[in-house]
């Protein structure tokens, strides 16, 4: 049997392969080349997050913070400005949003926080085992209805994925306002 295209794989598959896109951001995003990582570019130094960030003025013994749909970096932005020892990635799948927080954090000479644009089923290949300290995400869609629940990003599968990419003492931090 043939193997299929890479991009009709699942995206939680080893092989996948972001699709190229048309999008105006895309190509302003190249303007923040080593502080906007994109698509399977973000999977490039998976393990060695800690290695990219003591280039950048944050030591190995620091905090690796994560947030998961950082959105325009409202949040991670602030945290990386008010903690400039630990080391901050916001993650989000939109372009345009993630060039808007890459913008606040130059704006504010932060050296200690990268974005990347690329989907959240794919941390697993983003961050090695034992990589993240701290990992956020607030308000996921909660998809209520019986028949949506298999697009949600919190499963008993993922958060096994996840456990495994926390440090023994990490703390995965969820607000969510769904009961």
């Amino acid at each position: 049997m043939p193997i299929p295209s890479a991009n009709r794989l699942p995206i939680d598959h080893p092989d996948y392969r972001y699709p190229a896109s048309r999008n105006p951001y895309w190509k302003k995003n190249q303007l923040f080349q080593g502080e906007i990582f994109s698509d399977n570019e973000t999977e490039s130094h998976r393990g060695q997050w800690r290695e990219r960030f003591a280039d950048r003025a944050v030591g190995q013994d620091r905090l690796l913070h994560v947030e998961i749909g950082c959105n325009a970096g409202h949040v991670v932005v602030e945290w990386a400005h008010v903690n400039p020892k630990d080391a901050y990635v916001g993650i989000d799948w939109k372009f345009k949003p993630i060039f808007r927080a890459a913008e606040k954090a130059r704006k504010r000479e932060l050296q200690n926080v990268l974005f990347f644009r690329a989907h959240a089923e794919r941390l697993p290949f983003m961050f090695g085992p034992g990589e993240i300290d701290r990992l956020y995400l607030f308000f996921p869609d909660p998809w209520l209805r019986k028949s949506q629940w298999k697009n949600r990003f919190l499963n008993a599968e993922r958060l096994r994925a996840i456990a495994k990419l926390m440090r023994p003492d990490g703390i995965f931090h969820i607000k969510t306002d769904h009961a």
